[in-house]
């Protein structure tokens, strides 16, 4: 006596629920106070934890490389630079998601490349590729 498989329904191919992504002045404040959190809040963690590292990293390596009489701030540079990026990664990704979901939720409308992709701008036939020649 064989026992059949059930199989749970495939969730490939469907659309996951997304929801309406954080302000922008929220995700770039908090990546502001707490490196990494940004990134977190934008729905990347792995990406925030990578950032986190690599601050940290690199602030323990300039700060090990440099001279003792160079100022504190001077000592962490490394660190400093990886948090400056990623605030302004935060904030851009952040953007970016906002202006999608704005786009993706007009009237129901689906959105339209600008330009006119599809069809030569100036053509009287959809579709048709080229200009009228006269």
């Amino acid at each position: 006596m064989t026992k059949a498989k059930t199989r749970a329904p495939s969730r490939r191919g469907s659309t996951p629920a997304r929801r309406k992504p954080y302000p922008v002045w929220l995700v770039t404040v908090a990546a502001f106070v707490l490196p990494g959190s940004g990134q977190m809040l934008n729905g990347d963690a792995i990406r925030g934890i990578t950032m986190q590292f690599f601050m940290l990293f690199l602030a323990f390596i300039t700060y090990q490389v440099t001279a003792p009489n160079i100022s504190f701030i001077g000592r962490i540079a490394g660190g400093l630079l990886v948090y400056v990026f990623s605030v302004l990664d935060a904030y851009n990704v952040a953007r970016k998601r906002a202006r999608a979901w704005e786009r993706l939720n007009q009237d129901g409308a689906p959105a339209q490349p600008k330009g006119g992709v599809g069809r030569a701008q100036g053509s009287s036939r959809p579709g048709s590729g080229r200009r009228d020649m006269k």
